[in-house]
């Protein structure tokens, strides 16, 4: 019994004591189920942009009634539900409904995905915080959702940088922090035309003109009237052709501030009074509408209207301030204790668990531990007694070798010398001499194939090569580079050579042999395979000599590798560690 097999079972149940030991299966959608999700996401998408913002959420909630639907579009309805949420102010609602898709955000496993559901949640929040007031948090999460997407490539790179840049500025802007505004802005601006110009997305002219207010804004406080006119003019045309009136508003607010620095109060009251006209929410939205309206007709000598928007102005201010506090600290901080109670119940319940998930695992390395080391030294005496037989084995081989070498050099030298020598005083006839070259060549192959001299005086590669090309069909390739090789070994890569080629001439009836050397330090591997007509592994291997090659590698301590077809012909690699 292998111990180490159980871990990650007993691992698994750990983790599971640790997280409670509860688990849930994802649920299943079927394609009607995808198709009722679908149709009434996009219907709760054309709700919130007509304004029908109670009916969206209904539509969203439906969807997260249907099996699956939380898991196949939760985070999505989660934006959505939000946005419905931030278009009324309800600005507490919405960062709850945030919150819940970055949790959303964070689960996706694929990894620019992922940061990209981040960046915009990051983005969303930002946003939120700003028009609560809540600089501090504006600022870190807008910084947040721009770090994400700094590196990551695509069209949401930008698209969602935009959006974090403008907040980011908007909120140095109002801390006086100009020289930082200014850089988030120009940003802001160059991100949306990079849009505009690689992606025609001409949701993009939003933030293109919001940041181009921006600018104004900043130039105005250089008091550079000019560039801020200029700047202000711009970002109406682009809201213009953006054609919605809240954002053509606020960017003609910006034009009016610039017209009352410069004492053009007639242009100012003109400019003001348009974006009320085009918004009847404007001035609820920037009560600066009602204070440049208020100012401008003061210098004018209208003091009724005067009067009139400058209470409006002031009452505007009051109710927003209010709002936003009280909800930020009632909401925020009831919210807040709630989920700090839960996480301290939480950890507790977690570390009482863990205690318990320690001492099982305890019990269970102790228990691998006495296991391994058992089955360690019945494999250490396993080893022991097969190297004995290897070690033997090696011995024959080597004395083999040395027998072979005496034998080769006695026919070289012996046999070989008395026939040269007849050849030389028996010139009688020629079919002697015809007979004698043939005893010469025959003696000269049985000395090559017992000992070949090419492989005693120039090693392995060498013999190989000259034996291959006694064959027109074998053809011979070295890859590597050569390293000492112990004699044993050499003979032994040669002889199985030898008899590998043999067997694709004669059993497989190969037209075509390829041999490859392949030696690199501390390791050799020989390659021979052929087109020939393969064999059936499973019966076929004994009866060609393959039995006898396994035995030799196998006293080496080597690997061997067969891979035969009748379709694809035969493949064997021997693999030796040196």
């Amino acid at each position: 019994m292998n111990i180490f097999r159980h871990i990650p079972f007993y691992m698994a149940l750990v983790c599971c004591l640790l997280s409670g030991g509860k688990t849930e299966a994802a649920k299943k959608i079927n394609s009607d189920d995808i198709k009722k999700i679908t149709e009434n996401f996009m219907e709760g998408i054309r709700l919130n942009r007509e304004g029908k913002y109670d009916s969206a959420r209904t539509v969203f909630n439906e969807i997260l009634k249907v099996r699956g639907g939380k898991e196949y579009e939760g985070g999505r309805i989660m934006v959505n539900m939000a946005n419905s949420f931030f278009y009324q102010e309800k600005y507490v609602e919405a960062l709850k409904y945030y919150f819940e898709a970055l949790k959303y955000a964070e689960r996706k496993k694929e990894k620019v995905l992922r940061k990209e559901s981040q960046a915009r949640a990051f983005g969303n929040i930002a946003e939120c915080y700003y028009m609560m007031g809540n600089l501090s948090q504006a600022l870190y999460y807008a910084n947040q959702s721009d770090s994400l997407m700094l590196n990551t490539p695509g069209h949401y790179y930008v698209y969602f940088r935009a959006q974090a840049l403008y907040v980011a500025g908007a909120v140095h802007l109002d801390n006086n922090e100009y020289k930082k505004a200014e850089t988030k802005m120009k940003e802001t601006v160059h991100v949306s035309e990079y849009i505009l110009l690689n992606h025609n997305d001409n949701s993009m002219l939003w933030y293109k003109a919001y940041g181009l207010e921006g600018l104004s804004k900043i130039w105005l406080a250089y008091n550079d009237f000019e560039k801020a006119e200029d700047y202000a003019l711009q970002s109406i045309e682009i809201a213009e052709t953006y054609g919605d009136p809240a954002v053509t508003a606020k960017c003609l607010l910006a034009l009016s501030s610039v017209y009352l620095q410069r004492k053009q109060y007639e242009q100012c009251r003109d400019a003001a009074f348009k974006a009320t006209e085009l918004s009847s929410e404007a001035i609820r939205l920037n009560p600066d509408l009602a204070y440049n309206i208020a100012a401008s007709s003061m210098f004018l000598g209208n003091k009724e209207m005067a009067d009139e928007y400058f209470r409006i102005y002031s009452n505007q201010m009051r109710k927003n301030t209010d709002r936003n506090f009280h909800e930020t600290v009632a909401s925020m901080g009831v919210q807040y204790e709630t989920e700090k109670r839960q996480l301290r119940i939480s950890a507790l319940e977690k570390e009482r668990l863990l205690y318990v998930g320690l001492i099982a695992l305890i019990c269970i390395s102790m228990l691998s531990i006495l296991l391994f080391w058992q089955q360690r030294m019945k494999r250490h005496r396993q080893e022991k007694s097969l190297f004995e037989m290897r070690a033997a084995a090696r011995g024959i081989m080597e004395g083999e070798t040395k027998e072979r070498e005496r034998l080769a050099v006695e026919l070289h030298d012996g046999v070989q010398g008395m026939l040269s020598a007849v050849k030389l005083n028996l010139n009688d006839t020629e079919k002697v001499q015809v007979l004698i070259d043939k005893a010469i060549e025959e003696v000269r192959s049985i000395s090559r194939n017992l000992m070949s001299e090419t492989l005693k005086r120039y090693g392995l590669r060498a013999a190989v090569e000259d034996y291959c090309r006694m064959f027109p069909n074998v053809i011979f390739l070295f890859f590597g580079s050569e390293h000492h090789i112990p004699k044993h070994i050499e003979s032994l890569l040669y002889r199985c050579t030898q008899e590998l080629v043999t067997n694709s001439i004669k059993y497989a009836e190969a037209k075509n042999i390829n041999v490859q050397l392949m030696q690199e330090y501390g390791r050799i591997l020989l390659t021979v395979f052929d087109d020939g007509k393969g064999f059936d592994m499973a019966t076929a291997v004994k009866g060609m000599g393959i039995s006898g090659i396994h035995h030799r590698i196998d006293a080496v301590n080597g690997k061997i590798d067969i891979t035969s077809s009748f379709e694809n012909g035969t493949e064997i690699t021997i693999d030796i560690k040196i």
